[in-house]
């Protein structure tokens, strides 16, 4: 049998002992051959927030650098998040992919599909434990990827057509350390600015989560092909103008309800 590429437990033991302001669990274990790998959730230590948020990465085993952006998201994290957001974070959500940098779990399933909401029988291990913890419907959900054929940044972002592109305005806050791809055709669908808006039902997690009714649905895509610190800098500043982006839209929708229904009882 082959050796593994990476240590997973080294993921798993640095955000057991890791000093944040979340609570690490381990949620269940897959086997593959002779290796027992744990699934770990992080959440906030205290709920209650105003905003639910739910972020994944390491669903393909071959992207890496999605598992190095988040950890190093939390390593530095912004504990001002903590007064608006309740977080639920999957931080390597395919440990056997991301052991032998293959995209696929053990069995060479696929495990980026929904299908465990309408079908409890599903035989994708890693997705009969996630189906149990994922939030009924976050406010906001995001799932961190790497695109080994791509040099500049892009997002798929899934969103009411009437609400405004939180992915185009954080790609563009962060444009000069994360170039990102203007106007093309990516695998079959239209980017602008960086953002391919709406995309193709796939039966993708992310296609998942908008059938559930999530608001903002967002993937972010990692150049493989760019300095790896230039990736985990600009993933980790992307992510931070995504929860700034988004606080500011629905704060400033709450207050233009609030204005409308002032008006409304003094006119």
């Amino acid at each position: 049998m082959r050796k593994p590429t990476r240590d997973y437990m080294k993921i798993v033991n640095a955000y057991l002992n890791m000093n944040m302001p979340f609570q690490v669990s381990i949620i269940g274990f897959v086997q593959y051959y002779d290796t027992i790998y744990p699934i770990l959730k992080l959440e906030n230590c205290i709920k209650g927030r105003k905003f639910d948020i739910t972020m994944q990465t390491g669903v393909h085993g071959d992207e890496a650098i999605g598992v190095r952006v988040v950890m190093n998201f939390l390593k530095d994290f912004k504990t001002k998040w903590l007064n608006y957001y309740n977080f639920t974070i999957f931080p390597c959500v395919n440990p056997y992919g991301y052991s032998f940098n293959v995209r696929k779990n053990g069995n060479k399933q696929i495990i980026s599909r929904f299908e465990f909401w309408n079908n409890k029988n599903i035989d994708v291990p890693e997705l009969q434990i996630l189906g149990k913890h994922y939030p009924e419907r976050p406010d906001i959900f995001i799932d961190v990827h790497g695109d080994t054929g791509k040099s500049k940044w892009y997002m798929y972002e899934r969103r009411p057509i009437n609400k405004e592109s939180i992915a185009k305005l954080s790609l563009k806050e962060n444009k000069k350390i994360a170039p990102f791809i203007q106007n093309a055709t990516i695998y079959r669908e239209i980017c602008e600015d960086g953002v391919i808006v709406n995309p193709e039902h796939d039966k993708s997690i992310d296609d998942g989560m908008e059938f559930l009714g999530v608001p903002y649905v967002m993937v972010l895509e990692i150049p493989i092909k760019m300095d790896a610190r230039l990736q985990i800098e600009g993933g980790v500043k992307i992510l931070n103008s995504i929860l700034k982006n988004h606080l500011k839209i629905m704060l400033e929708s709450k207050f233009n309800l609030f204005k409308k229904k002032e008006e409304k009882v003094n006119g």
